[in-house]
């Protein structure tokens, strides 16, 4: 990368990460809040706030879905992420002109349909644009900051003000977000295909180029007495071998050992030797029939390979396939426990520091407790993921949640409400970890099986499962439970996530570890030399690659003993 890109991209991820903290420092602002000064404060029980609370995700699940397929499918993401953006503040700033349950509803669901896409777009977009695991998680840490900085301001706020502070700060912090979001670099995720296309155009152009002097060569030497004919057609047949790799090489961007054989260009083969200015007359016409067979053999070869790679599937194969792999099965089912216990905290925890008696300042300091543990996570996520599996880092993500659900159970054996803050240093695992983890698995598993033009279908299909349909299991079942059993709603909630993790676990063992596609390769991000067959990139012919001639001899008395002597050097070396 010369230093005009190395600055842009520079400029890029300096946009990209003061949007991330803009945008969460203006959802810190009203969302956490929204089951206390909204809701609660409207009259909503318990329950109806599990039910309104549960709406929002599973809105915004197959809203995700959509907008990010539509996104990848029209090249649209730059005009969808503004678009959803903008549509969805505007929902969610009429909350707090609403009342009653249906006008609630109504609002909420408006909100999470139309603003579902955003976070996963722009996610999409900088893995997309990151040459390191690590480096999605330095820019989304900025997120993390935002967060942090603003999350004990707002409680204050809306400890001192109520509600309009909570709508006004949001208002406000939206403004430069939106302004950012205008100049965010969305390209990667379409010059991404565009170069991987061009790539395989290439590679046909090679083929069919290298298929066409091979068939001159063999017309030309084909005839009798057509040696030195043969010799002039393979002597003047464009260089693509190791000679001309410093041309070529550098006009295709790849590595010499990259070009055309030598036997299908002409370019430093045997049979280029033999015609050199060494040879005579006499020993010309005695190799031309080995010329003219090799050169029919590699024509044949490469004509048969040489009319187009096998079709791509389509997008809705790559999607067929995508939601019938096991090793993505297991993932979405990680996705949706992980979002079962951020539903379950994100939507009760609040309300449940109320009832201990805790203040909004509390509440605010909770939220910056948890993004001071979400920034060391996202720092450290780069060295972390090069020593450990992302499929090891969310097991031990979903067994941190239980634990942590448990011990809010516990808050009354330990003072109270403000013992929460050093339970909120987990966050920093199950959030910090878990989001960033699942990220990257997402890139992992769409470079495994292929999955070329539907990498934001992937990184929509784990936001939708993790904040739609498994934050919306969450509190569901949170308000009902809050309601029936009150403080024990929290230990029945750490008991059902180890019996999902225990099924998602077994299910790991049975279907992914045992074979099939996109397997534990693709949690160890190809560490592993091997790894399974990828199963939706159809398997070209390389470049690098011949027909074998091995078996081809000239005839016992046209074989020339001059040709025969030289062989012996070529072949040792």
């Amino acid at each position: 990368m010369g230093e005009g890109g190395a600055a842009a991209a520079a400029a890029a991820g300096a946009v990209a990460k003061a949007w991330y903290f803009f945008f969460f420092a203006a959802g810190v602002c009203l969302q956490p809040y929204i089951n206390v000064v909204v809701f609660r404060a409207g009259g909503m029980s318990e329950q109806q706030i599990g039910v309104l609370s549960a709406l929002r995700p599973w809105v915004s699940a197959p809203a995700a879905f959509l907008w990010s397929a539509l996104a990848d499918a029209r090249r649209a993401h730059r005009a969808i992420f503004l678009a959803a953006l903008a549509l969805g503040a505007a929902a969610r700033l009429g909350l707090a002109a609403a009342s009653g349950f249906w006008a609630f509803a109504a609002l909420s669901a408006a909100s999470e349909a139309l603003g579902a896409p955003v976070t996963l777009l722009a996610d999409a977009a900088v893995v997309a644009s990151s040459r390191g695991d690590g480096d999605y998680g330095q820019t989304r840490l900025y997120g993390a900051w935002g967060w942090g900085v603003f999350g004990a301001v707002s409680g204050w706020a809306v400890g001192r003000f109520g509600g309009a502070a909570a709508f006004g700060g949001y208002a406000a912090l939206l403004l430069p977000c939106a302004w950012l979001a205008a100049r965010m670099e969305m390209d990667p995720l379409v010059g991404k295909r565009a170069a991987q296309a061009a790539a395989a155009a290439d590679a046909a152009a090679d083929a069919a180029a290298a298929a066409a002097v091979s068939s001159s060569a063999a017309a030309v030497g084909g005839g009798g007495g057509g040696g030195e004919a043969s010799a002039i057609a393979v002597e003047m047949a464009p260089r693509k071998g190791p000679r001309a790799a410093g041309a070529a090489g550098d006009a295709a961007g790849q590595r010499p050992d990259q070009g055309c054989p030598p036997w299908a260009g002409g370019g430093g083969g045997d049979a280029e030797r033999d015609a050199g200015p060494e040879a005579d007359g006499g020993v010309e016409a005695e190799g031309a029939p080995l010329l003219a067979s090799a050169a029919s053999h590699a024509a044949g070869a490469e004509a048969a390979s040489a009319p187009a790679a096998p079709p791509q599937p389509s997008f809705r194969g790559k999607l067929r396939l995508l939601l019938s792999c096991p090793a993505v099965l297991v993932f979405f089912g990680q996705a949706t426990i992980m979002g079962f216990g951020i539903g379950v905290i994100g939507d009760f925890l609040f309300l449940y520091l109320q009832d201990l008696g805790g203040s909004r300042l509390l509440m605010g300091l909770t939220l910056t407790v948890t993004c001071a543990s979400e920034i060391p996570a996202f720092m450290a996520q780069g060295w972390l993921l090069q020593r450990v599996s992302t499929e090891a880092l969310l097991h031990f993500v979903i067994a941190t949640y239980a634990a942590r659900l448990a011990l809010y159970w516990a808050l009354p054996f330990a003072g109270g409400a403000w013992a929460v803050l050093p339970i909120e240093l987990l966050h920093g695992i199950t959030f910090g970890c878990g989001w960033g983890g699942g990220t990257v698995h997402c890139k992992r598993l769409a470079e495994r099986l292929g999955l070329e033009g539907l990498e934001a279908t992937l990184q929509g299909c784990f936001q939708g499962l993790y904040f739609g349909v498994g934050q919306g299991l969450g509190a569901l079942l949170g308000g009902v439970l809050t309601q029936r059993r009150g403080r024990a709603m929290w230990a029945h909630c750490a008991a059902l996530t180890l019996a999902a993790w225990a099924a998602c676990a077994a299910a790991e063992c049975v279907f992914v570890r045992r074979g099939g596609v996109g397997g534990r390769a693709a949690g160890s991000g190809g560490r592993a030399g091997g790894g399974q067959t990828n199963a939706l990139r159809p398997e070209l012919k390389s470049k690098a690659s011949g027909p074998d001639l091995s078996g081809l001899r000239p005839p016992d008395a046209a074989r020339p003993s001059r040709l025969g002597a030289r062989a012996a050097p070529d072949e040792a070396v």
